[in-house]
């Protein structure tokens, strides 16, 4: 079944002490700053990378890939891009790899044991991506 993927879209997320409801009682707070978070929400089916046994990945649909693949940042290992992904009640970071027009998202075997989820199944996952 193919991936769907909501519309991505680009929130900003305030960081610090700025007068418009964050906290102003912390006295090592950092000065006001925006911080360019794509929040992407998608369904995919797991699968077992082909070239080494029980790695799982989902891809991230083509649409949503190539709006990542646009953005500007920092060269990283692999072409890899930092995101926080969450499935179920489970998130954590990790990176997402380029593979053809889409982006390959890892599951940690930690990730399936903890969610009871495996090769096959249709999962919803939900990924912020972060610049730099």
């Amino acid at each position: 079944m193919p991936a769907v993927a909501d519309r991505a879209r680009i929130c900003a997320v305030h960081t610090g002490s700025d007068g418009h409801g964050y906290p102003a009682t912390n006295p090592h707070s950092h000065p006001p700053s925006t911080i360019a978070v794509m929040r992407i929400r998608f369904t995919a089916e797991i699968y077992e990378w082909s070239a080494r046994r029980n790695w799982f990945f989902v891809d991230v649909p083509p649409e949503p890939s190539a709006d990542i693949a646009d953005r500007p940042r920092m060269p990283r290992g692999f072409d890899s891009v930092r995101v926080t992904a969450t499935v179920g009640g489970t998130t954590w970071n990790t990176s997402i790899f380029p593979s053809a027009d889409t982006y390959a998202l890892p599951l940690k075997k930690a990730v399936l044991k903890a969610e009871g989820i495996g090769q096959g199944d249709e999962i919803a996952v939900e990924l912020d991506v972060h610049d730099g």
